[in-house]
């Protein structure tokens, strides 16, 4: 029996690591290193899901940034709207032999691919990636993720765009830039054009050290800064901290989300007796920034701390200090069985709510959140992806929405098609109002490689773009 789970997924992936560390890292978060010292027999991909796919309704509407299944693979991460009429996607696309940078524009009616710098380089071997955008206004937007020249590791970037044209703007890389340096942004949010956070997580890879923390970087209208932020699972080695998401309610307000736990894989490599006694296990992550520091924030752990389990927070979304929404998962590697996680903060304390699981709650059952966002305090959408974690099955995205009393499915379409291994995931979500909303991902046929989508909201379904 061949277990399955999504190399793609917000946290640490087997793309990234594979690269740069010449060894198959899989799964969902920082867990994924540890799965290497349990499961290193067993084959690992993508998940499968078993729900009903959503209704299949295309918007006639090309889309030139659109990767074709022959033309390699392409992939959507973040979607960001400053207006009904202007809308940015950004990820990246490869041709088998280097990823380059991709960013949307929408203007308008239509989405078209816009010209944007890869600082890794056009070399075979060489990546960019976009993971987030954020704007301020029309002229004032920032994309972020990381990049790999041939040779090296990986090292951030982060790219703005002016109003004319996007430019890389020098940012910090603590993990080094070297062979196994790694460094990976993962979000940002802007609260003004001269106040803007970005997080994600960095390490130095050495024979004898494997250690990873979380990285917070700080614009300040002229110059990103590394800023102080804890490490609640310590920096010893097999530690792991990650930060996947930020959002702030105000420039004293802000949260910043992921994971932290222990890995008996990140020390397998160097020192495989010593891995064979730390257990493995990850926790959520939550930090707050109350205008002058970030401090670690009590925070729900369904997962437990159980060998084998986790829990990770992939998304944040506030419409007020004293409303906010996360979106995650959480399970074990042991049976294979991963929950949609929520989380809502109501001003005081952070409470897990009461989320559906298409797929299941059983052993092998695979639900997984990527993103959310609130239009409103009575109208939120979370995304991502659901199945069963088994060979052969195809996957379908996942849509949840918030009406204020209750979460509940929503149908979307589903392009990966409904053959062996097919996979559909969701990766972000913006909505202007309540009834236009943009979603992005990325789908792989059973016969072809990962294309990037976009997905429509008009107030009563979504629809594909095409």
């Amino acid at each position: 029996m061949k277990l399955k789970f999504d190399r793609k997924a917000r946290g640490w992936n087997s793309a990234r690591y594979a690269a740069l560390l010449g060894r198959v890292v899989v799964g969902t978060g920082l867990l994924a290193v540890s799965v290497l010292a349990t499961t290193a027999s067993s084959a690992l991909a993508a998940p499968a899901v078993i729900n009903t796919p959503g209704e299949l309704t295309s918007v006639a509407q090309a889309s030139p940034g659109r990767i074709a299944a022959s033309d390699g693979f392409g992939e959507l991460l973040g979607v960001f709207c400053t207006s009904a009429a202007n809308c940015w996607a950004v990820g990246d696309h490869n041709d088998g032999t280097v990823g380059l940078n991709e960013i949307l524009h929408l203007t308008g009616q239509k989405w078209r691919p816009v010209s944007v710098p890869s600082p890794g380089g056009t070399a075979k071997g060489a990546s960019s990636e976009l993971t987030a955008v954020r704007c301020t206004s029309a002229k004032d937007c920032w994309a972020v993720g990381a990049y790999k020249t041939v040779g090296a590791g990986f090292a951030n970037q982060a790219l703005h765009w002016n109003g004319k044209s996007w430019k890389a703007v020098p940012v910090p890389s603590p993990g080094g830039k070297g062979r196994t340096g790694l460094n990976f942004l993962l979000d940002v949010s802007c609260v003004a054009a001269d106040n803007c956070w970005s997080v994600g997580e960095f390490a130095t890879f050495t024979s004898s050290s494997e250690i990873t923390q979380n990285l917070v970087l700080h614009w300040t209208g002229k110059k990103w800064f590394k800023t102080s932020v804890p490490e609640p699972a310590g920096t010893k080695d097999g530690r792991g901290n990650e930060l996947t998401s930020v959002r702030c309610a105000s420039a004293s307000d802000c949260w910043a989300a992921g994971q932290d736990g222990t890995a008996a894989g990140i020390l397998a490599a160097a020192r495989p007796a010593a891995s064979s006694k730390v257990k493995s296990f990850f926790v959520n992550e939550m930090l707050h920034w109350n205008g002058q520091k970030w401090t670690n924030t009590q925070v729900p752990n369904p997962g437990g701390t159980k060998n084998g389990s986790t829990s990770v927070v992939n998304g944040l979304s506030c419409t007020a200090p004293a409303d906010c929404w996360a979106a995650g998962s959480f399970g074990s590697f042991n049976d294979s069985h991963f929950v949609n996680e929520v989380l809502h903060w109501t001003g005081r304390k952070w409470f897990k709510a009461s989320v559906p699981n298409p797929a299941g709650t059983g052993a092998n059952a695979n639900n997984q959140l990527n993103a959310i966002f609130c239009v409103a305090a009575g109208n939120c959408w979370a995304a991502g992806t659901d199945g069963i974690a088994l060979g052969g099955d195809p996957s379908f995205g996942e849509m949840l929405h918030w009406n204020g009393a209750k979460w509940s499915p929503s149908a979307v379409p589903n392009p990966a098609g409904t053959g062996p291994n097919s996979t559909t995931r969701l990766h972000s979500i913006r909505c202007v109002s309540a009834a236009n909303c943009w979603a992005v991902g990325s789908e792989q046929p059973s016969d072809g490689n990962a294309a990037e989508f976009i997905l429509h909201w008009n107030g009563r379904k979504w629809l594909m773009v095409s």
